[in-house]
């Protein structure tokens, strides 16, 4: 219950298009302990208390920090001069707490509304990158900096603020695409049509048996490809809950393709949809590949938040203005209670037995 109450307290402010530096600090700090308070729940919270461990060699049994994210390491030492060995939890803390703050400025002052940026992103990032996945959750907070000032043309501020969410977390580099969006001169509407044939070749080519089994007689790129493949099954499964995530996310920016026009986009939010667009793309076409599909799916879609408050702000019409709306609230049925993820925030007492098994 405690996350759902959550989002539901947080949709009150759906009409707030803009907030002052104080409310936006208060909010801060309170999702900030709301997520430090339930984030044990996540399944990667032990895991992360094992690497901090592991970052000091006495505590390892194996493999060190050889195979583990530098800034991890580093960060988790600084952590363990302060507080020895129950430094763990004050380090996720620090990941957590600093990618929500950022995130919660950054939509103050870029997004178009910000009600509706922050509703997007608590439905589905919020969980994902501050409460699971925290080393990606603050690469992709400097990586917004580095798209909003790449968007500006300050591309020694962009260069710095991208180098630094590589820095976090290596897979950053796949997002060095936005440095080219300068040279080109094609319209969202285009770029959209474009998006929607490639995805559909995409998944036209990589859905096919013919093709796996084309990957698996060359050695496939990962030794874990026929397992994972069998786990996600087809893109269009019911099963598989990026399914309604990739169908949301393909509404929302149609709903922006269409009402949107360039003239009255801020550079930001044309560069936020083309990243959007590639990572359509990008999952179509990978989705069967170990992480790498998933992972190059929600790091281009994390700017969505700034796609469906342009929409939103945009439209004069409220059946466009609920569907975004709904589309949010439905990402996050599916996320969360549909396909049971965090039982703990909505089933309170069925979390142990999920965790456990």
């Amino acid at each position: 219950m405690h996350y759902l109450l959550a989002n539901s307290l947080l949709m009150l402010l759906l009409p707030v298009r803009r907030v002052s530096v104080s409310a936006v600090l208060m909010l801060a700090v309170l999702m900030g302990a709301f997520t430090i308070v339930y984030m044990n729940g996540s399944p990667d919270y032990k895991g992360y208390l094992t690497y901090f461990l592991c970052s000091q060699n006495q505590f390892c049994l194996k493999d060190g920090t050889l195979n583990f994210e530098t800034s991890y390491v580093i960060i988790s030492n600084i952590f363990f001069a302060l507080f020895y060995k129950v430094g763990g939890p004050w380090v996720v803390a620090f990941y957590s707490s600093l990618a929500l703050f950022m995130k919660l400025f950054i939509l103050r002052s870029h997004a178009s509304h910000f009600g509706v940026a922050l509703m997007v992103y608590a439905t589905y990032a919020w969980y994902v990158q501050e409460m699971t996945q925290i080393r990606i959750g603050l690469a992709i907070a400097f990586y917004w900096l580095a798209v909003l000032h790449g968007s500006r043309r300050e591309m020694w501020r962009s260069a710095i603020f991208f180098m630094a969410a590589v820095f976090f977390h290596k897979s950053t580099l796949v997002g060095a695409v936005y440095f080219v969006f300068p040279f080109i001169q094609a319209s969202s509407a285009k770029i959209f049509k474009f998006c929607v044939a490639g995805s559909a070749v995409g998944l036209l080519v990589s859905g096919t048996p013919q093709f796996l089994k084309f990957m698996f007689a060359i050695g496939g790129v990962d030794p874990r490809i026929s397992v994972y493949s069998e786990a996600v099954g087809n893109i269009v499964s019911s099963t598989n809950y990026l399914t309604v995530y990739f169908a949301a996310s393909l509404v929302m920016l149609a709903i922006y393709a269409l009402v949107v026009p360039d003239e009255e986009a801020t550079q930001f939010e044309i560069y936020s949809f083309r990243l959007a667009c590639i990572g359509l793309l990008y999952y179509a076409f990978l989705y069967w590949v170990p992480t790498v599909g998933l992972r190059g799916f929600e790091f281009f879609l994390c700017l969505m938040p700034f796609i469906a408050a342009a929409a939103f702000r945009t439209t004069q019409s409220y059946v466009i203005k609920a569907v975004l709306i709904g589309l949010a609230v439905l990402i996050f049925y599916n996320l969360v209670i549909r396909n049971g993820t965090r039982l703990d925030f909505v089933l309170p007492g069925q979390a142990q037995e999920q965790w456990m098994e």
